[in-house]
């Protein structure tokens, strides 16, 4: 066989292996969607959304970045959430991330799924608020700005270049008096044992698959999808929530959230949590005017507890990708 011969069966392979791969996320979508709203998905997700970001309220007043905005010839919206927006008429020409509001750290730049979590936890003036997978910021600022930059608010990372970023980001953005620690969430109250039953407030935004990111599929994105991470990494998913009920406080509020479709590392995490720890409760979420799908009671003919259908999915449009969002709360008395 010539080289060329080789060359041909290997991409001929390849398109193969690519269309497969594309048609079990597809049939992953609509497995857990049913085949009318998956349509609308997967629609959604090969429109590119638009940019959209929130106003930083500790460095930015809200009516003079509009007004800086508009006079550059941005065409801005408000997304329904508090201090956010995002543009109509974007394009290469004309980019947030060149504009002096953006250098001066008077904005910043997040999808409006990835603000919800912040406004679930409802951090408040004088509350220890834990930030347990805090890297690059985008959440631990939000929280700073949601409480007034009062609430007492503990940011960690394991990741060394990762740690960093957030530090700098954070700093960037005028949010003073964070407690940065470097260490991993799944043993934080081992080596910090005073923060056991400690915090009022935890957002555990853990790592996961990314799926909801997904917006091309011929992307370089979707090509490090692979279907079985989302089982790998519901392990890991379950110490991490579990590290951060044992230093949540007794009445105190967790919100668990990823940016994944995958059940395994949703519904059944908040399944597997309500079995384990008795005492905590699933508080329902109540999101007005945004695109939202509740959680899951079953799965492949196997029931979760019914009160998992009070977590929210996220539905990704023009606007919002997909996230899953759990509140919780520790009744233990």
């Amino acid at each position: 066989m010539t080289l060329v011969h080789v060359a041909v069966e290997r991409s001929s392979r390849t398109v193969m292996e690519r269309t497969e791969k594309i048609e079990s996320f597809l049939n992953k979508i609509k497995e857990i969607y049913g085949s009318t709203l998956s349509e609308k998905i997967i629609f959604d997700i090969r429109t590119k959304p638009y940019p959209s970001f929130r106003i930083n309220t500790i460095k930015g007043e809200s009516v003079k970045v509009l007004r800086e905005l508009k006079d550059l010839g941005f065409e801005i919206e408000s997304g329904g959430l508090p201090n956010s927006y995002y543009i109509k008429n974007f394009s290469e020409n004309i980019s947030l991330s060149r504009t002096e509001v953006f250098d001066n750290d008077e904005i910043y730049i997040q999808n409006f799924s990835s603000m919800i979590p912040a406004l679930v936890l409802d951090p408040k003036p004088g509350e220890n608020v834990l930030d347990l997978c805090a890297a690059p910021g985008s959440k631990t600022t939000h929280i700073a700005t949601l409480s007034c930059s009062q609430a007492h608010i503990t940011a960690v990372e394991n990741n060394s270049n990762r740690f960093n970023a957030l530090k700098r980001n954070v700093e960037a953005q005028g949010v003073a008096g964070v407690s940065f620690i470097r260490e991993s969430g799944q043993r934080l109250f081992l080596s910090h044992p005073q923060y056991v039953n400690y915090f009022d407030k935890i957002l555990c935004d853990v790592p996961c698959s990314n799926e909801g990111l997904i917006r091309d599929l011929d992307s370089q994105d979707f090509s490090f999808w692979n279907i079985k991470s989302a089982r790998k990494l519901s392990v890991l998913q379950k110490k991490l929530i579990s590290s951060a009920i044992t230093m949540l406080k007794d009445g105190g509020t967790l919100v668990y959230s990823t940016c994944t479709y995958s059940v395994e590392e949703n519904e059944q995490v908040i399944d597997w949590v309500l079995k384990k720890f008795p005492y905590m409760r699933v508080q329902k979420i109540e999101l007005e005017g945004i695109p939202v799908f509740s959680g899951l009671a079953s799965w492949r003919g196997k029931s979760l507890n019914h009160d998992v259908e009070m977590s929210v999915r996220i539905l990704p449009d023009n606007i919002y990708e997909a996230f899953f969002i759990a509140k919780l709360v520790k009744m233990r008395v």
